[in-house]
């Protein structure tokens, strides 16, 4: 036993004393036994060789096993990268059903903006034409509060004429409707007055409404007293001393253009105007174009005075 093992030991390590090296190329030679036993199945094999070619078992455990190791962990990378491979496509799956069902909330939520959207411009069409409806009855009820104050005011008056001439039609129509009476009824009041209804012309006395003695008065005390007269027989005030001859002409414009600063009474201001259109001829609207024959005063009674 001792001796196989001995003639086992130097079977695999070999005599140093016994080689013997070829002079010509260099190559250790044993003169003594030149192979050795397969430590898997005992073969006996050549020295040099790694593989018993027996059992095609590798001499060294960690090569006889790398093969089934690479093969293992080549197996496994497979595995994984499949695993990979699978959760991508899962994943791209997901994504991709994720997408969609984005896609079909994207378009439901697009549909309902726009339908939000659509609804607030049938909003704010209805908000603008009730603005619109509110405006117009608001104007409306500047017309009628004018119409009935502009008998006796003649900013009122004018404000119903100017909203008659508006780029509103509906309101414009209504004002113009209020309007045309008014301006009927002052006319009427002129026609009497050019028709000497009062008599003044004829040189009679008229009922001063308190004022008797007026008939004596110069400009300086009717314009003193102008207050004094109720609003609605001013007119025959005015017209009185307008018709009195004894009064000289120069006057008369000095007591118009005084008068025209503080009255506001339309039916005044229309036979102001027109005592002063027959001087003037400038044939002006006698309710909306005063501006003119106030003018035209200031300038004649400047010509007076120098």
């Amino acid at each position: 036993m001792d001796e196989n093992k001995e003639n086992n030991k130097s079977g695999e390590i070999g005599d140093f004393d016994s080689l013997e090296v070829l002079p010509e190329t260099g190559i250790e030679h044993s003169s003594e036994n030149t192979t050795k036993l397969c430590r898997w199945c005992s073969s006996p094999f050549p020295i040099g060789a790694k593989i018993c070619p027996t059992c095609k078992g590798h001499q060294q455990w960690f090569w006889n096993y790398f093969g089934q190791i690479i093969l293992v962990v080549s197996t496994c990378i497979s595995i994984i990268l499949l695993i990979i491979s699978v959760a991508n496509v899962i994943l791209t799956k997901s994504n991709l059903d994720l997408a969609r069902e984005e896609k079909i909330d994207a378009e439901k939520a697009l549909k309902v903006a726009q339908t939000a959207s659509e609804e607030a411009l049938k909003a704010k069409d209805v908000a603008s034409k009730a603005k619109t409806y509110l405006d117009d009855l608001s104007q409306i009820s500047e017309a009628n509060i004018a119409a009935v104050d502009a008998l006796n005011d003649i900013n009122s008056l004018r404000k119903l004429q100017v909203m008659s001439n508006g780029t509103n039609k509906k309101i414009s129509d209504i004002a113009g409707k209020l309007l045309k009476p008014i301006i009927e009824e002052l006319l009427t009041g002129h026609q009497m007055i050019t028709s000497d209804y009062w008599g003044f012309n004829r040189k009679q006395d008229p009922r001063y409404f308190g004022f008797n003695e007026m008939k004596e008065w110069r400009r300086t005390e009717y314009i003193e007293n102008y207050i004094k007269v109720p609003n609605d027989r001013r007119v025959v005030y005015v017209i009185q001393f307008l018709s009195d001859d004894k009064e000289p002409e120069d006057e008369k414009l000095v007591f118009c253009y005084s008068a025209f600063q503080i009255e506001t009474r339309p039916d005044v201001i229309y036979e102001l105007s027109a005592y002063i259109d027959s001087k003037a001829k400038l044939h002006k609207d006698y309710l909306f174009e005063t501006d003119d024959y106030l003018t035209w005063l200031k300038e004649i009674i400047a010509q007076q005075k120098n």
